[in-house]
C-alpha cells in the first residue's frame, strides 16, 4: 500500500513503510479524478495515482474532485485539516511534503466563468472579454486560500515543504467528461459559458482561457516568491493537444508527464522522524 484515505490505514503504512517520506495531498480533480465515483483511483488519471507508483511515498489522500481552493481552506475541509496537523503536532510527527492542487475550479464551470467574462461586441481583444475586477477579486479569493493553508503550515508543521502548481491552458471543447465506463456525463466547463457570452469559438476562446491561467500562476509565483519552503511546479505548456481527456482534464499520459515534474521537487525535501498518534482516526477520515 502506497496511500490511503483512512488514517488508521495511513498509520499501519507509516509502520511498515517508514523509510518513506510522508505526504499529504489535498486539491481537486489533477490530484483525485475521478475520486468523485472512486475514493482513491489507482487508475493514473490524476497526478497522485502516478506519485504514488513511484513507490516513495507514504501519501495521506485528502483530495476531492470539483474542491475549490476556498472550500479546502473553510468550515469542515479546513477543520479536517486543522486537526490533523495539531495532532500530528502534539505527537512530535510532521509530514515532509503538503501537496496542494487549489485554483482551477474556482475559475471554469457553471457557476465560476459565467461571471468573470464579459458579452463579447465586435472589435473585443481577449482580454477585454474578461470582466478584470470579477476575476482579480476571484484571484485575491484563491490566494487567500493559499495564506491558509501556508499559515497551518507554518505552525504546524514548519518543516513540512508545499508543492503546488498551475495547471496548463485548456482547449475549450464540446467534448463532455465522462465517468463509469462512459455511463455518466458531464458537460464541458469552459465552453459552454463562453458560448453564452457570444465569444467567439476557437482562437479567441483559448486566448482567453491563457491569459485567466497566465494570471493565476502570477499569483501563485508571488506567493511562492514570499513564502519559506513552497515550490509551484511549472507545468503550464506541457500537455500536446492529444494529452487533453477533456477540457480540463489530462490523459493518462499527459498527467503522468506532470506528475513526473513533481518529483525532482518531492526528492529535495528533507525527512522528518515519524511518531503516529493512535486517537487520530476519528478526526482524519476513519
Amino acid at each position: 500500500m502506497d496511500s490511503a484515505v483512512r488514517f488508521s490505514d495511513f498509520k499501519g503504512m507509516l509502520h511498515t513503510q517508514s523509510h518513506r517520506k510522508t505526504v499529504i495531498s489535498e486539491g481537486d480533480s489533477w490530484f483525485g479524478y475521478p475520486a468523485s465515483m472512486v475514493p482513491v483511483s489507482h487508475t493514473g488519471t490524476n497526478i497522485i495515482d502516478h506519485i504514488e507508483q513511484t513507490h516513495l511515498f507514504n501519501i495521506f489522500r485528502m483530495e476531492c474532485s470539483g474542491d475549490e481552493a476556498g472550500a479546502m481552506m473553510s468550515q469542515d475541509q479546513r477543520h479536517r485539516f486543522h486537526d490533523v496537523l495539531s495532532q500530528l503536532k502534539a505527537m512530535s510527527k510532521e509530514p515532509d511534503i503538503i501537496l496542494f492542487s487549489a485554483g482551477g475550479n474556482d475559475i471554469v464551470g457553471e457557476h465560476d466563468m459565467i461571471h468573470l467574462l464579459n458579452r463579447w461586441t465586435a472589435g473585443m481583444s481577449p482580454a477585454d472579454c474578461i470582466r478584470t475586477e470579477r476575476f482579480e477579486l476571484r484571484l485575491e479569493q484563491i490566494r487567500l486560500a493559499y495564506r491558509e493553508l501556508i499559515l497551518f503550515r507554518d505552525e504546524y508543521c514548519p518543516n513540512a515543504k508545499i508543492i503546488t502548481h498551475g495547471y496548463d491552458f485548456p482547449i475549450p471543447t464540446d467534448k463532455p467528461a465522462s465517468f463509469i465506463f462512459g455511463t455518466v456525463k458531464v458537460k464541458p466547463w469552459i465552453k459552454p459559458y463562453m458560448d453564452q457570452k457570444g465569444i467567439p469559438a476557437g482562437a479567441i476562446q483559448q486566448a482567453v482561457v491563457k491569459i485567466m491561467i497566465t494570471r493565476l500562476n502570477e499569483m501563485l509565483d508571488a506567493v511562492c516568491a514570499s513564502t519559506s519552503n513552497m515550490v509551484k511546479v511549472e507545468t503550464t505548456g506541457t500537455l500536446q493537444s492529444g494529452e487533453w481527456r477533456d477540457e480540463i482534464h489530462a490523459t493518462k499520459q499527459g498527467f503522468k508527464k506532470i506528475a513526473d515534474m513533481f518529483l525532482p521537487h518531492m526528492d529535495e525535501a528533507g525527512a522528518v522522524p515519524c511518531l503516529i498518534a493512535d486517537s487520530i482516526d476519528s478526526h482524519a477520515g476513519a
